[in-house]
């Protein structure tokens, strides 16, 4: 392995991952991408220059920095935001600049283009680009603007030069536009932010942004931005706790993976990459080279010897891809990228026990350890029992006790659903003994915790059970292309049906309590002691439309309590009940739950959820939801 220093480059070592080879006279140290890697050194030297200085442009082969011309981001498709907090973490940012070079491998490792960084320290966020250096300064700025770049950088000056544009703020993370996401968010249309951030609504105003995109408001001269979690949906616990789970589990792209199986095929590009970085097939492809390019420059003794140089390497790699056909470079792609689906569902497996494979260690009142329940995955398949019909990810697992006793099992489906990860969550089912003793929590928490760390669009729960109360008392919502089947089956089911609660009838508190919810859910809502039925749901955006936990805590004012004694633990509890509870009992519901910070898109700022034309503004859908009771 050899090292080399800069001058241009002041303390940034470039380490490469091979030896640079050399043809006779000819460097190659620009001739395939394999030659180049990143080791510690450089990570920390580029992180203290970032820190220093507000920004770096750096070329990855040589470590080299432009001295004069103009710095262009070269697209949206290769910008990234990370907080500055987590970019200067001796940890996290490293691996931060690792990710993203190995991500953009193919624009870095060529030479001709940039690492660019900024830290903008307006809204505290650095800002990560694959860049260009363009000479005439007219030609910059109008590939700036093309490009929607806030400014460039002016290299000589050492200034910013700004185009107008606006870091493309408009674009999600996925690099769709708003209004595809709009169209595909399963809510329906609800406007996003403004391309510029600008005001939002009348008494709201967007005046930057804090890391991990989460919106400070000015509401007049008052700063919003320390007004209690609710400001971004996570208490500083819960925010602990995923964070925790950055490194655990499998990642999306392994998902991604486990889908596109064999059935993924290279293209010409993939097949070029893999020449360039496969030190092997590079030198077997350029075999001779030498001998081409002198006999070229024998017959045009003027002609530059680099430039012919290259010209011939890319021609011989494209022969040597023609020529070897789609076997054994395709073959070997595939190996590298995706591979057969059940070996793929084998390597994933232990990945998902991560997760999914849990302890709970069960005590009574004395403090005494009664037993430990355990849940552990038993299969992990491919299955088609999604919503569309297309392929997904079933995990499934049983639950046992410290003897060994069957004590409940559960399933979990992963899919995507308009190009978004999802979970849904198909059971979790514990044996009356085993209930109340905390495991289900704990269980449900870490996944939720790990769901949300790697990025998932929502949590789908068809309920069962208990299952109906239990998840509106965690915050689920419901699932709005089912309102409609929801409301009729708690009409068929517990009001007009033959497994009504007689609570529930026409006169009684608790059904005053039922129809009033559902005028507010509901057009043309009917309710007497003959009938009750409606037309169709309301405007599910409405900041008066009912959340699940409304309909759960009917009655709760009256509730019951009385003694029983555990089964397990021994221990005497209180046990209470309500007509809310009773009315979800056994009730199968279709709920959801988004896995961002409540008033946030997944890919980027905040999200006006109940269509008022305000975020944040405390009403129903933008807040956490009501207190458990």
């Amino acid at each position: 392995m050899s090292r080399f220093l800069t001058d241009s480059l002041d303390g940034i070592e470039i380490i490469r991952a091979n030896s640079v080879i050399k043809h006779g006279t000819h460097d190659q140290k620009t001739h395939g991408s394999w030659a180049t890697g990143m080791g510690a050194g450089v990570a920390d030297s580029i992180l203290l220059r970032v820190r220093e200085n507000g920004g770096l442009s750096v070329n990855m082969v040589d470590g080299s920095e432009p001295t004069s011309g103009y710095m262009v981001a070269k697209g949206a498709q290769f910008g990234s935001i990370v907080s500055a907090d987590d970019f200067y973490d001796p940890i996290k940012g490293p691996k931060i600049l690792a990710d993203y070079f190995k991500k953009h491998k193919k624009e870095l490792g060529r030479g001709k283009n940039y690492l660019g960084l900024w830290h903008n320290k307006d809204d505290g966020q650095v800002y990560l680009d694959v860049s260009e250096n363009i000479q005439d300064r007219e030609r910059a700025i109008s590939a700036g603007q093309k490009q929607d770049q806030i400014s460039i950088w002016d290299v000589t000056n050492f200034a910013e030069i700004e185009t107008g544009g606006t870091g493309n703020v408009g674009k999600t993370r996925s690099g769709r536009d708003t209004k595809e996401h709009r169209r595909n968010d399963r809510f329906g249309n609800r406007s996003l932010r403004p391309k510029n951030l600008g005001e939002v609504g009348k008494a709201y105003k967007v005046i930057r942004f804090a890391p991990g995109l989460i919106p400070v408001f000015k509401h007049q001269e008052h700063d919003q931005s320390t007004h209690g979690s609710w400001a971004d949906g996570y208490t500083p616990k819960e925010r602990a706790r995923i964070e925790a789970m950055a490194d655990v589990g499998p990642s999306i792209e392994d998902l991604e993976a486990i889908l596109n199986g064999s059935g993924e095929q290279p293209d010409y590009d993939d097949l070029k990459l893999m020449v360039e970085n496969e030190e092997s097939f590079y030198l077997e492809a350029i075999a001779g080279i030498e001998e081409r390019v002198a006999a070229i420059i024998e017959e045009n003794p003027n002609s530059d010897y680099n430039t012919v140089y290259d010209e011939e390497q890319e021609k011989m790699i494209d022969e040597f891809i023609e020529n070897s056909g789609p076997g054994e470079l395709a073959g070997l792609w595939m190996d590298q990228n995706g591979g057969d689906t059940d070996s793929l569902l084998s390597d994933v497996k232990p990945f998902f026990e991560e997760i999914f494979n849990t302890e709970h260690t069960v005590v009574n009142a004395a403090g005494d350890d009664v037993t430990t329940l355990s849940s552990k995955i038993q299969y992990v398949e491919m299955t088609n029992d999604t919503p569309s019909g297309e392929q997904g990810i079933l995990v499934t697992g049983d639950v046992t006790d410290s003897n060994g006793n069957y004590a409940g099992e559960f399933k979990r489906v992963f899919y995507k659903q308009d190009g978004v990860w999802v979970v849904e969550h198909k059971l979790l089912k514990l044996n009356d003994d085993y209930k109340g003793l905390g495991f289900g929590k704990e269980f449900i928490d870490r996944s939720e915790d790990w769901y949300t760390q790697r990025g998932f669009g929502a949590i789908l729960v068809g309920t069962g059970w208990d299952g109906a109360r239990v998840w509106a008392r965690d915050g689920f919502d419901w699932d709005p292309e089912s309102a409609s089947e929801n409301f009729e089956r708690m009409l068929e089911d517990r009001i007009t049906g033959w497994d009504s609660r007689e609570e529930f009838q026409y006169g009684k508190p608790a059904r005053a309590e039922f129809d009033a919810l559902m005028e507010r859910a509901t057009n043309g809502y009917v309710s007497d002691a003959e009938q009750a039925r409606f037309d169709s749901v309301k405007d599910f955006k409405s900041d008066d439309f009912p959340l699940p936990q409304d309909f759960a805590m009917i009655g709760y004012k009256d509730r019951t309590t009385s003694d029983y004694t555990h089964p397990i633990t021994g221990d005497t509890k209180k046990a209470t009940t309500w007509a809310g509870e009773r009315l979800f009992q056994d009730l199968n519901l279709n709920y959801v739950k988004i896995l961002t910070p409540e008033g946030r898109n997944l890919f980027e700022g905040p999200v006006d959820r109940d269509g008022d034309g305000l975020v944040y503004d405390g009403t129903a859908r933008e807040k956490p939801a009501p207190q458990k009771p």
